[in-house]
């Protein structure tokens, strides 16, 4: 067996199928040893760059039938693959305000997708992260609707106010300080659910969602923003995260939702664009905001002058 760590931390990627990851290469290419006389077993470990940990990163191993040098020619081969592409595997999201811009601009009738990667409710962030609203805000977006603002104290005061009141609110960045501060909006209370509802996209149809009690503002007027607060945060990764709170998203110029990457499928069959939107918040692909304490350095892309080759790998 022969086992080969590139001195290389890799950001989750979740691009569109039509652009091939450098792993997806690698993989392939470890499935095609396996082929191979001699070869037993080939693997590509992608690691996770959000874990602190000394040896966080990728990593190959090739296990073949007592022959040694074979088994690290192949693992190096496969690190060779990573490495030699290690620049593909940068994510570069675009700033919320020129996010929203573009969507602003886009001709009628376009469906914008406007991810909030760094707030992912599945990554176990806190889900009130507040860059992208306070942008929509800035620009005096229409059309748009937002999924969600986890803020419990927000939404027990619009339950208090009632349908149709007129509410002063500080909203989102209460839960820490990594995802944007509370922002100010005044809205008007539209409508008041359970927060529980079906979903019927490819992730989890048939299954039932829950995000606790769930308020709908209207920002703006009816046209304006809608904005979806809840008690729980949640992982919009289905149609229903609109639709079951009266937004048809097909109709809507900016959905606004976090997520990392299983929003794709369902919402990439609607969209005209999915833009990766660079807001603060623990499941950021910018990998250099992190504190990262454990981690052996150098590591690229943290430290661009990291090297790695055959001769020089870290075992």
């Amino acid at each position: 067996m022969a086992h080969t760590r590139l001195p290389l931390i890799a950001p989750n990627q979740s691009m569109v199928t039509t652009w091939q990851s450098p792993l997806k290469i690698a993989i392939d290419r470890a499935r095609e040893l396996e082929r191979e006389p001699g070869v037993l077993a080939a693997t590509v470990l992608g690691g996770f760059p959000f874990a602190d940990v000394p040896f966080a990163g990728i990593a190959t191993i090739v296990v073949t039938d007592g022959d040694a040098a074979l088994a690290r020619r192949h693992a190096d081969e496969l690190a060779a693959i990573c490495w030699e592409r290690r620049d593909d595997f940068t994510i570069h999201p675009v700033p919320a305000a020129a996010a929203v811009a573009e969507a602003m601009a886009a001709s009628p009738g376009s469906v914008y997708v406007l991810a909030d990667i760094a707030d992912s409710g599945a990554s176990g962030a806190a889900g009130d992260g507040t860059v992208l609203l306070a942008a929509l805000l800035e620009a005096n977006a229409r059309s748009a609707a937002v999924a969600q603002i986890m803020d419990a104290e927000a939404v027990a005061a619009c339950i208090e106010a009632g349908v149709g009141s007129e509410v002063t609110l500080r909203v989102g960045g209460k839960h820490d300080d990594l995802h944007g501060s509370p922002v100010e909006i005044i809205g008007i209370v539209r409508s008041i659910h359970t927060g529980s509802f079906p979903l019927a996209g490819p992730m989890g149809a048939g299954t039932m969602a829950s995000r606790g009690r769930t308020v709908v503002l209207e920002i703006g007027g009816p046209d304006g923003i809608e904005l979806q607060l809840t008690e729980l945060r949640g992982h919009p990764h289905d149609l229903n995260y609109f639709r079951a709170f009266g937004i048809e998203p097909t109709e809507r110029r900016m959905l606004a939702l976090k997520s990392a990457a299983h929003f794709r499928a369902a919402f990439e069959p609607i969209a005209t664009k999915v833009i990766e939107v660079d807001a603060p918040g623990i499941s950021t692909p910018n990998l250099s905001s992190l504190d990262y304490r454990a981690l052996r350095r150098p590591i690229y892309p943290l430290d661009p002058e990291a090297r790695w080759s055959p001769a020089s790998q870290m075992l």
